[in-house]
């Protein structure tokens, strides 16, 4: 047909690379953040430490009543 004129663009060298990896950093992003998650794990997993049970925080304020803010006098 008359139609391969028209449609060469769809060939440009430029388009068919953009085609290729739209997003071209992502295939190392994703296996850095990959990695990244494999260490922070195997490091937790090293340096876990075992604790008991924690008790609650009870804060204490200027008022000397349990858990209750201070009130800001002028």
């Amino acid at each position: 047909m008359g139609f391969s004129s028209q449609d060469a663009w769809r060939r440009h060298p430029m388009l068919t690379q953009l085609w290729r990896s739209p997003f071209p950093g992502l295939r190392p992003a994703v296996v850095a953040f990959a990695g990244f998650l494999v260490a922070e794990y195997a490091w937790t997993n090293m340096t876990k430490k075992e604790y008991g049970p924690r008790k609650p925080t009870i804060h204490k304020f200027k008022t000397g009543k349990v858990d209750e803010m201070p009130t800001k006098e002028h």
